[in-house]
């Protein structure tokens, strides 16, 4: 663990002499492997992935040259317990994933310490953290997040790890994720030696826990579904009772396990189905064709995203409604199995039933809304600190950009981003009453509705053909960001039903 070790104790960026050093003892490490044994193959394996991807973020910007001699050495090597480190996603090939985007404005030291803990909680940085390297700002906000939702210790947050980590891991379930489960539970494994116990399957773990099925359900598939009913049915029964803060901080954690597994779905970093097991291709490759339209199709928006401009919303709600009848979120809820590695983790005798469109309120953001209502509950609730956390996190989503759209220069993406971050909204029934939601219809293709709705709906029906048939010509980073606002745009409407749940519990009222 030599070179893994000297590359965590760095720092800062290192520069060529370090990463040459580094690089060539892996080389040396590389040579005779085939005769090393199972256990010696993976430590390498491990050293190597890690190399990759912690060089990209924190390497001088002369050693790019060297670190893709670096990947085709790997790559003419050709040796089969390399594999894994070549394929972190099923869509995104290996050779895409070189620091295309400027990262001197990271704030490094916090940075660099986030990336520790994974790496050591992991023994390895799992492929979510690698996947967005593409986003560095961004992936210091999510590091940051999840550090407080999992790891935060009962000092910090309500509850205990041991309980936030096995709830994320029975949200991924809920979600199908198999990744996320079994990357969850290597977790809890190596850090929750007393309640190892509960990885036996669901009903290993505490009654308390198991109270929380329905809420998971319901976080998972219907969160606008939840009332304060749901909040005092666990907050005032006889036993095993949540308190307020508790359930919070439980709902945050199974919420963003919920919302990642959109993002491994839509990545590819979850194992896929079999018809698309062929090789990720280049889709930098292809015809710009796609972009130009786009970009075209954007061109007379962008009076609207300027503060000037001023236009009576009188069809606002009208075209919210059209666009709500073309799109019937869950019409396919139980069209897949859980697989049978996750069926422990799963309570099956609670269930769902399907809710018709036509009974469900939209909620306007002019009503309940992040900024004024939520950040003020979680203020009185004693959870100042989760507001800016999260804020942090879904602004930076929002506000990425680097002026690109494939391979054009100089391109603004705002109505393209706020119509992505919308368009999830609305298969939440959340509406936003300053929005003109015909321009969702000139901006985002069928195709690409599609895939937002299984990235946000049904991500494990996600498959390699829903991926290649929309944004064809965006480069991965680009695929990549848009499955983040579609995470974040996820978390967002999850939390605004969860909190307006627990404001009318706190405050008697019917939400």
């Amino acid at each position: 663990m030599a070179a893994i070790q000297k590359v965590l104790e760095l720092k800062s960026p290192y520069n060529i002499e370090e990463f040459i050093v580094i690089k060539d003892y892996l080389l040396d490490a590389l040579e005779g492997c085939e005769e090393h044994d199972e256990n010696l193959k993976s430590v390498l394996c491990n050293e190597i992935r890690t190399f990759l991807h912690m060089a990209v973020l924190l390497t001088d910007k002369s050693c790019l040259s060297d670190y893709g001699q670096f990947i085709e050495i790997l790559f003419s090597k050709n040796f089969s317990f390399l594999r894994s480190i070549l394929k972190l996603s099923y869509f995104i090939p290996i050779r895409d994933l070189f620091p295309n985007i400027p990262i001197q404005l990271v704030d490094k030291s916090n940075f660099f310490v986030s990336l520790q803990n994974g790496y050591y909680r992991n023994i390895r940085l799992d492929n979510v953290t690698q996947i967005m390297t593409y986003h560095p700002r961004y992936l210091e906000h999510y590091l940051t997040a999840q550090e407080y939702l999992l790891f935060g210790g009962a000092e910090i947050v309500p509850l205990k790890n041991s309980y936030c980590q096995y709830l994320s891991i029975i949200a991924a379930a809920e979600q199908n994720c198999e990744y996320l489960v079994e990357l969850d539970s290597n977790v809890f494994q190596a850090s929750q030696a007393e309640d190892n116990n509960w990885l036996l399957g669901f009903s290993s773990s505490p009654n308390k826990i198991q109270k929380l099925t329905l809420l998971n359900k319901l976080l998972a598939h219907t969160p606008w579904n939840i009332t304060d009913s749901h909040i005092r049915s666990l907050c005032e029964c006889e036993s095993d009772r949540w308190t307020l803060q508790e359930l919070l901080h439980a709902m945050f954690v199974m919420i963003h396990a919920h919302s990642l597994c959109g993002f491994v779905f839509g990545c590819g970093i979850s194992k896929v189905k079999s018809e698309d097991s062929r090789p990720p291709s280049a889709a930098e490759t292809v015809e710009n064709g796609y972009c130009e339209d786009l970009q075209r199709a954007m061109e007379p928006l962008y009076p609207f995203y300027q503060q000037s401009y001023s236009e009576p919303a009188t069809d606002f709600d009208s075209e919210f409604q059209a666009l709500l009848s073309e799109q019937y979120p869950f019409d396919d809820l139980t069209s897949n199995d859980p697989p049978s590695a996750l069926q422990k983790f799963l309570d099956e005798d609670v269930n769902l039933s399907n809710s018709s469109p036509t009974q469900i309120r939209a909620l306007s953001v002019s009503e309940f809304n992040w900024d004024i209502h939520c950040t003020s509950l979680l203020q009185s609730l004693g959870a100042a600190e989760a507001a800016p956390i999260f804020s942090r996190k879904s602004e930076e989503a929002r506000g990425i950009t680097y002026m690109t759209l494939g391979r054009n220069q100089g391109v603004d993406t705002t109505p393209f981003r706020r119509a992505v971050w919308n368009y999830c909204h609305c298969l939440f029934y959340i509406k936003h009453d300053d929005y003109k939601y015909s321009h969702i219809g000139k901006v985002l293709d069928e195709p690409l509705k599609k895939y937002i709705k299984t990235v946000a709906l049904h991500p494990h029906q996600m498959t390699r053909a829903k991926y290649d048939s929309c944004m064809k010509d965006f480069l991965h980073s680009e695929k990549v960001h848009v499955n983040l606002l579609v995470m974040e745009s996820r978390i967002r409407a999850s939390m605004l039903y969860a909190l307006r749940a627990v404001n009318g519990y706190k405050n008697g009222e019917v939400a």
